[in-house]
């Protein structure tokens, strides 16, 4: 589901691609790419079992 998400917010950046919209379009993709791997290993220490209290929150 979040890579479907993400898919098509590349799209969509990619056809603001031509405006001057530019550099908050790569912008919001270093963030969604920052927030994406957040995820990926919050969902990676949820199924090996540690849980939210060994998660490094800051």
């Amino acid at each position: 589901m979040v890579c479907k998400i993400a898919l098509q917010l590349n799209s969509y950046l990619y056809s603001l691609h031509h405006f001057r919209y530019l550099p908050v379009a790569s912008k919001l993709m270093l963030f969604f790419l920052k927030l994406r791997i957040l995820l990926v290993g919050f969902v990676r220490k949820v199924r090996d079992g540690t849980g939210l209290r060994s998660y490094p929150w800051g």
